[in-house]
């Protein structure tokens, strides 16, 4: 994972839904002082700040689809989900759910800020929700192999522009898209952004 942060320790960090993730410790570590963790579960998020006593991070208890009185926009150099994209999926308004929170991972993105997404999904799967238009990013996927036995996915989201610069214009028309129709995968190929398709490489080969 480092390799795609390019190994800038003064990013500022954000984790969407790090439930009891050692992700965070483990870059605390390594030199990535700036971060913020959020989760929606109070107890983990408590539990979480009394075992990283020592490591002066940020916990939150927040719902990730919505963190506009949390989270300022374009606040953060890197946010990370490291799973809550697929935990999502399983939910009975998963269009719904997901587009929302992908708009709040787009929101807090700083532009010119990478907002990854690290799935088991396969890539079709997973890019036909983040190439909306109404999300300002350049997409690409990385291979980062099967560190358990799951083939698992990096998905480099470049964020372009500054949030109202696209939410304003683009995100009221999603929104009411899947608003009718939220538990099912919103297809349409008007409604993907215009970036070119990106290729797949392996994580030795970024950096």
């Amino acid at each position: 994972l480092e390799a795609l942060v390019a190994r800038d320790c003064s990013r500022s960090v954000l984790h969407l839904g790090c439930g009891n993730s050692r992700l965070p410790e483990g870059m605390y570590d390594a030199g990535y002082t700036q971060q913020t963790c959020i989760d929606l579960s109070p107890s983990v998020v408590e539990q979480m700040r009394v075992r990283n006593a020592c490591r002066p991070m940020q916990w939150i208890a927040a719902d990730c689809t919505d963190l506009t009185s949390v989270l300022e926009d374009d606040s953060f150099d890197l946010v990370i989900d490291k799973g809550t994209f697929d935990a999502i999926t399983c939910h009975d308004s998963h269009a719904l759910m997901l587009v929302k929170f992908l708009k709040e991972a787009f929101r807090v993105t700083k532009p010119g800020g990478v907002y990854i997404c690290i799935s088991l999904h396969e890539s079709k799967d997973v890019l036909k929700w983040l190439r909306r238009k109404a999300f300002g990013w350049r997409v690409r996927d990385v291979s980062l192999g099967r560190p358990k036995a799951h083939h698992t996915t990096a998905y480099i989201c470049t964020k372009c522009r500054p949030t109202q610069l696209y939410l304003k214009e683009r995100w009221p028309e999603l929104l009411r898209h899947v608003e009718e129709h939220h538990d099912s995968d919103v297809e349409g190929e008007e409604q993907l952004t215009e970036d070119e398709e990106g290729e797949t490489v392996d994580a030795e080969e970024v950096g």
